[in-house]
């Protein structure tokens, strides 16, 4: 049904396709499958979520240093 509809919205005619995802397996396994050419892209929020864990993990759940992480990685993902 995915792939139905963004045929319909003219995917056909599209150079690049881009999948945006928030993370989950199931997710990317639905995009590999429908959209095998696209461009796969985890969405901001995800990301940064995926980056607060990161620190947790680096630096201890609750550790200044992981705060500060917290607070510094997503801004270099906006960066130009």
């Amino acid at each position: 049904m995915l792939r139905t509809e963004a045929l319909k919205r003219g995917l056909a005619l599209a150079r690049l396709g881009v999948f945006l995802g928030d993370g989950a397996a199931w997710v990317w396994e639905l995009a590999r499958e429908n959209f095998p050419k696209a461009v796969f892209i985890l969405d901001f929020f995800h990301a940064a979520e995926h980056l607060e864990w990161l620190a947790q993990a680096l630096f201890g759940e609750t550790s200044e240093r992981a705060q500060t992480q917290q607070e510094l990685w997503p801004q270099l993902l906006v960066k130009p």
